[in-house]
């Protein structure tokens, strides 16, 4: 049997870095590494959400290929393939304009994501439970009413 990942055990399978000063619902604060630890995947799902909606709010990305490539920075990762896993995987150009309040744009990135981080299919629905519960914190309100 082969190692597991270790985002998978520490359902934090978009392998969001650990920030002391500020830590995430539902983050275990004994976390070893520069990792997150989540109670659970949908907590590390909705921080998911989160940085995204940072991303497009505080830092101007507005496509796909400008998310990715602020999560997957080439300093440290093969960007291109990254993104283009991502963007086939999950249907849309890289070139694509991210809407936060499409849930099934942001479910099918981040299932394509997990992918890309630690090689599984992860069941959607909690990817889902993880976008509802970011849509439902104070930053993410604004989105869904939107919509």
């Amino acid at each position: 049997m082969g190692k597991i990942a270790q985002g998978i055990l520490n359902n934090n399978l978009t392998n969001i870095r650990k920030n002391p000063r500020q830590p995430w619902m539902g983050e275990e604060n004994d976390a070893k590494g520069q990792f997150c630890r989540f109670v659970n995947r949908t907590f590390g799902y909705r921080a998911t959400f989160l940085i995204f909606y940072s991303y497009i709010n505080n830092h101007n990305a507005q496509t796909l290929r400008d998310c990715i490539y602020r999560w997957a920075p080439p300093v440290e990762n093969n960007s291109s393939v990254y993104l283009r896993t991502v963007s086939n995987r999950s249907g849309y150009p890289e070139t694509v304009r991210i809407d936060l309040s499409d849930e099934e744009m942001m479910c099918k990135i981040v299932h394509a994501m997990v992918m890309m981080e630690v090689g599984i299919e992860e069941n959607m629905d909690t990817i889902r439970k993880g976008y509802r519960l970011a849509c439902v914190s104070k930053n993410m309100k604004t989105i869904i009413k939107e919509k």
